[in-house]
Formats: C-alpha cells, sequence, structure tokens
C-alpha cells in the first residue's frame, strides 16, 4: 500500500503559528489578570507551590552542583595558562549568578513539570471536568492556570538561588581538592594586581620593568638576583626592596605577604 502525503500550504501552516501564538498571549494574559480578582484560591496555589519547587528539588541541586563543577574544572586549563588560575572563583561565581544559574533551573523545571501539567490538564478536558467547572461558574483558567502560573514563578526565586550555591559549592570542591586553591590565594592574586602588576608579568616581562614571575620557585635560585628561591627571600625582597623595587614593609602586612606569597606559588 503506498504512503499517501498530504500537502499543506505554507500559508496555512503561518496561520496555524499565528493562531496558536495568539492563543497562548491571551491564555497568559488572562491568567496574569486573575491574580487581580478575586478569589485567588491560595490552597492551590500552595499545593502546586509543593509539587512544582519541592518536587524540582533534587534534580536542580544535582545539575546546580554539576554545572558548577565542570564549569571550574573545563576553565581551569585554560586560566593556568596565563597565570589566572586563582580567577575560577570570580569565573563560577560571575557564570553561575548571571547566566547559567537561572537558565539550567528554568530548563529544569520546565522539562519536568510541564509535561506533567499538560498530561493532567488534558485528561480533565477529556473526562469534562472542566466543563462541569463552567458548568458550576468556576472559571477554569482561574482555577487551574493561575494557580500553576503563581506557583512556578514564586518557587522558581528559590529555586534559583539554590542552583546558584550548589554551583558555588561544586566549583569550590574542583578548585580546592583538584587544583588545591583556597581563599588566601585569592586575596594574594588582587594583592599582585593592585601592587605588582605594574611592574611584573607571570609570563613576559614585555612593557614590564622587573622580570616575569612564572615558575619562580621552581627554579633553586631567583633569576635576577641570584637568592634562593623560597618564601623567606621572597618575603624580605618585598619588604625591603631591591634595586628599582621600592619595599613594601609599610604597605603590607604579614597576612598580606602570606597571601602573596600563595598565589606567586600558582604561577
Amino acid at each position: 500500500m503506498a504512503l499517501e502525503l498530504e500537502l499543506v500550504s505554507p500559508i496555512e501552516v503561518a496561520k496555524d503559528v499565528a493562531l496558536a501564538v495568539q492563543e497562548y498571549t491571551l491564555l497568559s494574559a488572562q491568567s496574569v489578570a486573575n491574580f487581580f480578582r478575586r478569589p485567588l484560591y491560595m490552597g492551590d496555589m500552595l499545593q502546586q507551590a509543593d509539587l512544582i519547587g519541592v518536587g524540582s528539588l533534587p534534580i536542580v541541586i544535582l545539575t546546580g552542583l554539576s554545572v558548577g563543577a565542570l564549569l571550574a574544572l573545563n576553565a581551569a586549563s585554560t586560566l593556568q595558562r596565563f597565570g589566572g588560575i586563582t580567577l575560577i572563583g570570580q569565573l563560577v561565581s560571575i557564570g553561575m549568578v548571571t547566566e547559567l544559574g537561572p537558565l539550567i533551573t528554568g530548563l529544569m523545571v520546565a522539562g519536568r513539570n510541564a509535561s506533567g501539567m499538560a498530561s493532567e490538564l488534558g485528561s480533565m478536558i477529556v473526562t469534562e471536568q472542566i466543563d462541569a467547572m463552567r458548568a458550576l461558574g468556576t472559571d477554569p483558567t482561574k482555577k487551574l492556570i493561575t494557580p500553576r502560573i503563581g506557583a512556578t514563578a514564586f518557587m522558581l526565586f528559590f529555586l534559583t538561588i539554590i542552583a546558584d550555591l550548589l554551583g558555588l559549592i561544586g566549583g569550590y570542591a574542583v578548585a580546592h581538592l583538584i587544583f588545591g586553591l583556597n581563599s588566601q590565594q585569592s586575596a594574594g592574586r588582587r594583592i599582585y594586581d593592585s601592587h605588582c602588576d605594574r611592574c611584573h608579568e607571570p609570563y613576559s616581562t614585555r612593557g614590564k620593568k622587573g622580570p616575569g614571575l612564572k615558575g619562580m620557585f621552581q627554579h633553586k635560585y631567583l633569576s635576577l638576583s641570584g637568592l634562593p628561591a623560597n618564601d623567606e627571600r621572597v618575603t624580605d625582597i618585598i619588604r625591603l626592596g631591591r634595586n628599582e623595587m621600592p619595599g613594601y614593609s609599610q604597605t603590607l602586612s604579614s597576612q598580606d605577604l602570606q597571601d602573596l606569597l600563595a598565589y606567586l606559588h600558582t604561577l
């Protein structure tokens, strides 16, 4: 038996798409307008908040944790080439809070709950429950759609915060357990940017007065001074200065010096 294909006019397809967009827009506008008319059906809204928000919590936690960890893991190899391994924390925090956190949370909540809502409402149409609501004088849109929209919008706010937090925890776990980074090195990076970056480059001396500092603790002696490459000698140079380099004994505290040394060890 030959398979017969029915040709559909592009105009008809465009009309169907326009009609679907129109119906979706009108349904959304009506659902939002119902928030300003009584009754509000708060009991239904709380029930949907529990089903949508609490029910989506496991997948949001798992996704946020894994995305934050993978973001730190994939960015570390690139940042390490340019002496920016300590910037993993900033990269993960900005990426999760501003972009990935809300995006991933919205996708996970929609993927988990949208099909369930559609099947539930579809079964109510088939069994004529919605027609019974209209016969009893109840607006189906206000009773069924508005509580789900309100609960989803309300719970998305908290689920996004949880996803952002778990993403930061995942990124910190990767940075600390795999790359050995901690908050001290991040503080040292800020001190380096404010005091040392004007004269030194981690990887190059082009346009800088001082020598490059990449791998300075991997050698037995410092490149210019010939002094032993250890924390004590480098601390003395930073505090007292050497040649054209000024001393920072009055500017940096002992804790600042420790943070700066921790960062220099990552170069």
